[in-house]
This record gives C-alpha cells, sequence and structure tokens, in this order.
C-alpha cells in the first residue's frame, strides 16, 4: 500500500505522511526512566511488523502511558519550568508559524513540549519533512537554552513522538488536550493561566 512508505520505526513508531497535520511531543532528556523506555523498546522489537491501524493504535497506547509520566514530572531535569527557558522555546516555535509550518496549538510544560503542527512547502514547492522541522527546532532551542542554563550537552531526548490527526474531531480534541495539559499536570487551575501556551484564534 502506498501509505506504508511513510511509515518507518526507530525507537518508537512513526507514520509521517506528506501533507498531514501531527501532534507531536518532545521531551527534555532523561525524563523518563530508563527502564520504562527499555520496557517499550521490548514490546516493539518483539511484535512483528504492524500494519497501519495496529501501528497508529499502538502509538495511541504508548502515548497515554508516556504523558502519565512526564506530567508526573518525577524524573529527570524541569528546565522548562523556568520561564526564561520557556520563552526561549515558546517564541522559537512561534517564531516558524507561517513560514515552516502552520502552527494551531503548542504549550511548553516543565519537562515536554506539544505541538499541533502542519510543515509548509519551501521554496522549491516541496513539503518540509516533520523530521527536518523538528530537527531545526530542537537544535536551535538546545543551543539558546543549554547557553542561558550555562552548560553543555544534551537538552533534548533525540527522539519525538508524533501521530497523525486525521479528521476535524480528533483536530478538536487534539487543540483542547494540549491546552488543558496545564490543568491537567496541576499546574494552574485555569487554562489560561498558563503563559505557554498558544492556540490559533
Amino acid at each position: 500500500m502506498s501509505h506504508q512508505k511513510n511509515y518507518y520505526r526507530r525507537h518508537l513508531p512513526h507514520y509521517q505522511p506528506a501533507g498531514a497535520t501531527f501532534h507531536v511531543v518532545f521531551r527534555l532528556v532523561g525524563t523518563i526512566p530508563r527502564a520504562t523506555v527499555g520496557k517499550l523498546l521490548r514490546e516493539t522489537q518483539q511484535s512483528a511488523e504492524p500494519c497501519l491501524a495496529d501501528a497508529l493504535e499502538h502509538q495511541r497506547h504508548r502515548f497515554v502511558q508516556l504523558e502519565a509520566i512526564l506530567d508526573a514530572g518525577e524524573n529527570g531535569p524541569r528546565w522548562l519550568a523556568r520561564p526564561e527557558i520557556a520563552k526561549i522555546v515558546h517564541d522559537a516555535i512561534r517564531h516558524r508559524d507561517g513560514n515552516v509550518y502552520h502552527l494551531s496549538a503548542s504549550c511548553v510544560m516543565p519537562n515536554h513540549v506539544h505541538m499541533l503542527l502542519s510543515p509548509q512547502q519551501v521554496e522549491d514547492e516541496s513539503l518540509l519533512t516533520l523530521a527536518a522541522v523538528l530537527k531545526s527546532l530542537k537544535g536551535y532551542t538546545a543551543w539558546r537554552c543549554n547557553k542561558a542554563l550555562g552548560r553543555h550537552g544534551r537538552f533534548w531526548q533525540e527522539e519525538s513522538f508524533d501521530r497523525v490527526v486525521r479528521d476535524v474531531r480528533e483536530f478538536d480534541r487534539t487543540v483542547g488536550y494540549i491546552a488543558s495539559n496545564p490543568v491537567k499536570a496541576g499546574l494552574v487551575s485555569d487554562a489560561l493561566d498558563w503563559p505557554w501556551t498558544y492556540v490559533a484564534i
């Protein structure tokens, strides 16, 4: 099937068709215990190559598991809880809106970031890949944040989590999920009080 060429695995499965809208989550290095990462890797490696529907279901299941761990914030650094660091990431995400991707929503949490985005066309009229978009964004923000923190070394976990948003209903649900994430994590009582959330109007 033609869509299978857009599906691949690194440590986690990825399905990234051109022209799609994606819910992306990327996190600070070391924010999920090695034992948990190892368990997910073993589950992925031991399973047969799935059909696309199974792969997407696995993605959703892993997303729920990983998000609960990240929201608890019990592992690894929380550099993004510092306003000056969160602002670097928030501003970099917003700056690329309209020329690198169309941004529908984003939220910078203390140890991870949510984005709902659609990669844009570039000068030769080809679509940017999601991988290229994230590599540029994460590379720039890692450099800026490390400089502000006076540190060296890895800032972001190398691999991000991404899933395709397939219809309007799922799109609306994802926007609401991203906007309410700080409330769900117990950081604020009203979503409007979190300064590092953006929702396009």
